[in-house]
């Protein structure tokens, strides 16, 4: 299923490399080259994160909204990474953490965005935001072979509660 809003790209062109490692390797964009952009299961929950979508960049690349709204949710208190292409143990990191620093976004249409693996969020919990703000800056917390920005527009699948499931939509861009 595709978005009904048409989406900003979050990081500019400018600013994007190249891989340096992993099967989406010598790529600046990824969606699903990248490790853990598939349907699974935990703890009886369907995750679906098939249209995320990887933008390689710098630690510190400003990143952007990539449509107006309504910041939903925040986490900006994650100092791990773990560069692995296997699941972290939980002894390492705690499953709440492999998203590392990360801000959600509530668009029209019960669509949500999420920017993942910040370095720093520069947005609080309801605070509204135009498209093209800047709402953070990528970095590499959480589960993240490298530096980048983990981008995904998705709907929850129950009363707006990440641990009762999520689909992803297919990203229209502008």
């Amino acid at each position: 299923m595709k978005t009904k809003n048409l989406y900003a790209k979050p990081i500019e062109e400018q600013y994007l490399t190249k891989a340096k490692k992993g099967p989406g390797k010598g790529l600046s964009i990824l969606t699903r080259e990248a490790p853990g952009h598939t349907i699974f299961e935990h703890n009886s929950i369907v995750y679906d994160l098939t249209y995320a979508v990887d933008f390689i960049c710098p630690i510190k690349t400003p990143v952007k909204a990539g449509l107006y709204g309504e910041v939903f949710d925040t986490k900006n208190d994650v100092t791990k990474s773990w560069d692995k292409i296997t699941e972290p143990p939980t002894s390492i990191m705690r499953p709440e953490e492999q998203d590392g620093n990360f801000v959600v976004i509530k668009h029209p249409g019960d669509e949500f965005s999420i920017y993942s693996h910040l370095s720093e969020v520069s947005v609080r919990k309801g605070q509204k935001v135009h498209t093209g703000d800047i709402i953070g800056y990528s970095g590499n917390s959480g589960w993240s072979i490298e530096p980048h920005l983990h981008f995904m527009v998705f709907k929850f699948l129950k009363d707006y509660d990440a641990s009762r499931g999520l689909k992803s939509l297919e990203v229209r861009w502008k």
